[in-house]
């Protein structure tokens, strides 16, 4: 049985636009992963405040997505 591993990092700007919509898709992965009795952890960005000052710097991110099948 051979696994299949994806592991695709990408840079993105923390925009507070870009923010909203990694919790707004947190929330629906949530929803998909725990109907297939997955657990999930959705990315924080360090909190509130650590968002706050990723923004006002206008850091780059670098988000990697996963999947283990």
């Amino acid at each position: 049985m051979a696994t299949n591993h994806k592991i695709i990092p990408v840079l993105t700007p923390l925009t507070p636009l870009e923010v909203y919509l990694q919790q707004v898709k947190g929330t629906y992965d949530a929803i998909r992963f725990t109907r297939r009795d997955m657990t999930y952890f959705p990315p924080q960005f360090g909190g509130l405040f650590g968002q706050q000052a990723v923004v006002a710097d206008s850091a780059v991110l670098e988000l990697t997505n996963f999947e283990v099948e």
